[in-house]
């Protein structure tokens, strides 16, 4: 909409961030609705997610706005999206310079740190086969079988540890709670468990 947050005073962008967010889940809500009332499955993507606005607030005002709106990381992030994916494009509408846009970039990746499915589709690679490669990622969560199977994907699902010369650095990370209730099936060649997962 034109608005710049560089251009706003911190109590202007926490109130804008909150009424996006807002905004955000009654357009996604709608279209969950409509999605629901088809007879033929739907597949809802979105361009953004709420947890895209903990980026452009401190993290001590995203903390205070989740209390105000009893908002939490587990139901903005996890419940919300079936899967997460994070790209680094350029997009023509930024205006942060290089280094502001590469900060925004890692604060908003982190932010979908700890959703069970989370892709990364990074810029190792030109825009076609980018884009190739985010849409065999889908097909593959939604186990639709459409793509070529010698296509190269890039998923990103796991932790990595890096090693630097002097010590052990995590990337931002999240710990989490599993639990897998394993049931009796009538055969040994079956396997049906409950898995249960939270902070």
């Amino acid at each position: 909409g034109g608005v710049r947050f560089a251009d706003l005073n911190r109590e202007q962008a926490f109130k804008f961030q909150e009424d996006i967010i807002r905004t955000m889940m009654v357009v996604e809500e709608t279209f969950h609705r409509l999605a629901a009332g088809r007879k033929q499955d739907t597949l809802l993507i979105c361009d953004r997610g709420v947890m895209d606005g903990s980026a452009y607030l401190p993290k001590e005002d995203w903390s205070k706005m989740k209390e105000l709106n009893q908002w939490n990381d587990v139901d903005l992030r996890d419940n919300r999206y079936n899967h997460a994916f994070y790209s680094v494009a350029d997009h023509k509408t930024r205006s942060e310079d290089l280094e502001g846009a590469k900060l925004l970039d890692s604060i908003t990746a982190n932010a979908w740190v700890g959703h069970p499915y989370y892709d990364v589709i990074d810029n190792s690679t030109d825009f076609e086969t980018k884009i190739s490669r985010m849409i065999a990622a889908v097909c593959q969560r939604v186990d639709v079988h459409l793509l070529a199977p010698d296509l190269v994907m890039t998923l990103v699902l796991c932790i990595c540890l890096w090693l630097t010369l002097s010590s052990h650095a995590f990337p931002h990370y999240q710990e989490f709670h599993v639990v897998h209730d394993y049931l009796v099936t009538p055969s040994r060649k079956m396997q049906a468990r409950l898995r249960k997962r939270g902070q």
